[in-house]
């Protein structure tokens, strides 16, 4: 059949148009999602109460900028976000909180 060799040929196949671009478009779309997330959110989930004044000084050495009262502002309403942090800084800040006591995660 002509039409079979043509297609051989040509190297066209019989699936619908809209079907091969969404195939192009899946091809895409996986590429950016293997692209690695490079900032991070730190967030303060909970710590012990005695631990207070520890974290506090902590949220300090992170954040320098931030006053007292807005370090205490942040510690009354947990969660809290401390900032966003390039991935190396977040870890180093995560782990100086999570030595204190407190449950941090990154978003």
């Amino acid at each position: 059949d002509i039409v079979t060799e043509l297609k051989e040929a040509w190297g066209v196949s019989d699936a619908p148009v809209a079907q091969v671009q969404a195939q192009a478009a899946d091809s895409e779309n996986s590429g950016e999602a293997k692209e690695e997330k490079k900032d991070f959110e730190l967030k303060l989930n909970e710590f012990p109460a005695d631990k207070k004044a520890k974290v506090i000084k902590a949220i300090k050495s992170i954040n320098a900028s931030l006053g007292l009262g807005e370090i205490m502002g942040l510690v009354k309403d947990l969660p809290a976000s401390l900032g966003t942090f390039p991935k190396d800084d977040a870890n180093k800040h995560k782990a100086a909180l999570e030595a204190e006591g407190a449950k941090v995660s990154l978003v």
